[in-house]
């Protein structure tokens, strides 16, 4: 190959790495391949195209009750045999993976509070789980205890 056929070729390269490396989305590819981010418009439109591109068939999203997204979750997905597949740190609300069909149970943790969902994930198409906790000053302050009757 000629030094100027390898540039073009470095260039293309570079250029189709672009999307996901221009918004700092993290991409891995083992064991099961997944991508995160999604912070801002132009991130979360990225993320869609290159999980529709891709075929990923499980979308986890972190929110507060009130609707803002929340990113530094960590969720850990573990098949119907109990396995873990896949364990990360969001880099923003969404994370998209692509796993085997079947089902599979998904824990988020905001560092405070763990949530499990378990879910049903599609051969074809996208099944969404949804993380929401609530978040505010109501959410920091002790509780009283409740009389009883």
């Amino acid at each position: 190959m000629c030094p100027q056929s390898s540039r073009r070729f470095v260039l293309m390269l570079a250029l189709a790495a672009l999307p996901l490396a221009a918004f700092g989305q993290t991409q891995v590819d083992h064991p099961v391949p997944y991508v995160s981010g999604g912070v801002g418009l132009d991130e979360r439109e990225a993320l869609l195209q290159e999980a529709k591109q891709e075929g990923y068939n499980l979308k986890v999203v972190a929110a507060v009750s009130g609707g803002a997204y929340l990113a530094d979750v960590r969720v850990s997905i573990a098949d119907g045999q109990g396995k873990q597949v896949l364990e990360a740190a969001m880099d923003g609300p969404w994370l998209f993976a692509k796993l085997a069909p079947g089902r599979y149970t998904v824990t988020a943790s905001d560092g405070q509070q763990s949530q499990k969902r378990t879910v049903n994930v599609p051969a074809t198409g996208t099944r969404e789980v949804i993380f929401r906790w609530t978040r505010g000053p109501e959410a920091d302050l002790p509780r009283e205890p409740q009389s009883q009757p």
